[in-house]
């Protein structure tokens, strides 16, 4: 097998494999530019709907971290919080973190790609209020593109910061095989019509970057 012909045979194996994550790259990106869509779509459905607690007030031994604690210092906070109200279960499958919404309050949210759910604490009286919120589609689509990274724990949200990182490399093998081809196209046409879609897109891009 010449060079030429494995280029063309990984192009192609690489747009098969890609599919999915082109599809989900594409229709989140509406979603992004384009919220109001799910709005439209669901209304008043897209409001928090509470949900029972295993306790109403978080016990003495949990402690409340200070106005501009660290980040990681926050995420433990989170877990234990989890652990109080009876959602231990979402450990190595959920995206979770703790964040301060208020001067009184820290919220944590937690991410699945079929529903979402918020633990509101009231950092005066350490009640808790557990809300979440019904499988939407634009928010399995958006919250699909922007979850990746390495800092939540679990064999599965692993996984899938790893295969992200397969996804991305392999989108840019995805581009040099395509351009390898193109390059090496005998047609004196292709080659010049390539050239105008090349620059054509890089001025774009360069344009847009100076503007906004």
């Amino acid at each position: 097998m010449t060079f030429p012909h494995f280029n063309r045979r990984l192009h192609l194996y690489l747009s098969l494999a890609l599919l999915p994550w082109v599809l989900m790259y594409g229709v989140s990106s509406y979603f992004f530019a384009h919220p109001e869509t799910g709005r439209a779509w669901y209304g008043d459905r897209m409001n928090w709907r509470p949900r029972a607690a295993a306790v109403e007030v978080l016990p003495e031994s949990i402690a409340i971290p200070m106005p501009g604690a660290e980040q990681e210092e926050m995420r433990g906070f989170g877990r234990k919080v989890l652990e109080a109200v009876g959602l231990s279960e979402v450990f190595g499958s959920a995206s979770f973190g703790a964040y301060r919404t208020g001067p009184k309050q820290i919220n944590v949210f937690v991410y699945r790609f079929l529903g979402q759910m918020q633990v509101k604490v009231d950092t005066e009286t350490r009640r808790v209020a557990v809300e979440e919120k019904q499988f939407r589609w634009d928010h399995f689509f958006t919250g699909m593109h922007a979850r990746g990274g390495f800092e939540q724990q679990g064999m599965w949200q692993w996984a899938w910061a790893v295969v992200v990182d397969l996804a991305s490399i392999a989108f840019l093998v995805w581009v040099a095989t395509g351009l390898y081809m193109w390059w090496t196209m005998g047609a004196r046409t292709a080659r010049a019509w390539g050239w105008v879609a090349l620059v054509a897109g890089l001025v774009s891009f360069v344009v847009f970057m100076a503007r906004l």
